[in-house]
C-alpha cells in the first residue's frame, strides 16, 4: 500500500496540536519536510480526505469528541476503484499499455506491432527487414522513440512491468504528482529505447 500526502502545509504551520489529536485518534500517519513544506503523509486516499476534513474543523486538534475516524477505518484497504481514482496517471498508461498489448496479441502480430516499434519493418517470409532509423524519424514518425514501452511479447513480459508500473507508479504519483511521473516515464522510456538501438541496432524490442 502506498503512502497518500494529505496535506502539504508552510513550515511555519504548528501542527504539534493537530498531531496530537491525530495521536489520540490512533490514525497511523507521518509527518515529514519536503521543499520547504510541512507534508502529513497517511496510508490511503479515503483515510486523507477524513484527515484534511478533520483539519478544517479543528486545526488546533482541540476537538473533545470527533466521530468517524477510527483505526479500523484509518487501516482498511482501499478498493481497487479508490485507488485508481487517486492514481490516474498510473492508470491511464497502465490502460495504454493493455490496448496496445490486445491490438498486437501480445507481440504475436506483426503488422500491428509495426506500427509502435523503433523503427518501422516489414516481414518476407521468415525475415524481417528493418528500416532505416534516420528515414523514419525524417518521416515524422517520431513517436516511435517512446512507443516500445507499450510493446510486451507474452503474458509474462506483460505482467511483470505492470505489477512494477503499478507499485512505483503510484507511490511516484503519490508523492510528486501525476505529471512528474509522466516526465520521469517519457524520459525513462526514450532513454531505454534509444540504448537498446544503439547496443543492438535495429531489432524487435519492447517493454
Amino acid at each position: 500500500m502506498s503512502a497518500v500526502a494529505a496535506m502539504r502545509l508552510p513550515e511555519h504551520i504548528n501542527l504539534s496540536g493537530f498531531i496530537g489529536l491525530l495521536q489520540r485518534l490512533q490514525v497511523p500517519h507521518r509527518v515529514a519536510e519536503e521543499a520547504g513544506e510541512q507534508v502529513l503523509w497517511v496510508p490511503n486516499e479515503p483515510l486523507a480526505e477524513q484527515v484534511r476534513e478533520l483539519y478544517e474543523r479543528y486545526p488546533q486538534g482541540n476537538a473533545e469528541a470527533v466521530q468517524g475516524l477510527t483505526p479500523e477505518s484509518a487501516t482498511a484497504a482501499p478498493s481497487l476503484i479508490q485507488q485508481l481514482k487517486s492514481s490516474p496517471m498510473t492508470a491511464i498508461v497502465l490502460l495504454l499499455t493493455f490496448i496496445a498489448a490486445a491490438i498486437t496479441l501480445l507481440g504475436d502480430n506483426l503488422a500491428t506491432v509495426s506500427w509502435l516499434s523503433f523503427i518501422d519493418f516489414r516481414v518476407q517470409g521468415e525475415y524481417i527487414y528493418f528500416g532505416n532509423v534516420n528515414d523514419t524519424l525524417a518521416s515524422g514518425q517520431w513517436w516511435r522513440l517512446l512507443t516500445p514501452m507499450l510493446i510486451h511479447f507474452g503474458i509474462l513480459h506483460l505482467a511483470m512491468n505492470t505489477l512494477w508500473y503499478w507499485e512505483l507508479g503510484r507511490r511516484i504519483e503519490a508523492r510528486e504528482g501525476r505529471w512528474m511521473l509522466l516526465g520521469l516515464t517519457l524520459l525513462f522510456s526514450l532513454a531505454a529505447n534509444v540504448a537498446q538501438y544503439l547496443h543492438a541496432g535495429p531489432s524487435l524490442f519492447g517493454g
